[in-house]
């Protein structure tokens, strides 16, 4: 979840980079619905029911950490040095905290 108004602020992007930062808004809100889709609300009884889960959720991670990492690379080819560091010195909190996993 992260606070795309700071992101903004920070880097001031041109109205041409306004386009790669809505890219990247949309990419990281579709890691965020991969994620929450395969996060249960309650732990599977049956070992191999957890295992699957677990699988599920480490695939969908890993397709989001690309999903994101993909969008993360194409924005930043499109700031100039300047904004580029102020990117990578934007300290961003969580605003949402999740437990460690009860599997």
């Amino acid at each position: 979840n992260w606070p795309m108004p700071v992101l903004k602020q920070a880097v001031q992007p041109t109205a041409d980079q306004e386009v790669a930062m809505d890219e990247l808004e949309r990419a990281f809100g579709r890691a965020s619905n991969g994620l929450n889709a395969v996060c249960p609300d309650g732990v599977p009884g049956m070992p191999s029911a957890r295992l699957q889960a677990i699988e599920a959720r480490l695939d969908t991670t890993w397709v989001a950490v690309q999903t994101i990492q993909v969008a993360i690379a194409e924005f930043q080819k499109q700031l100039n040095d300047e904004q580029r560091a102020r990117f990578n010195a934007v300290q961003l909190v969580t605003t949402q905290s999740r437990g460690p996993s009860s599997f």
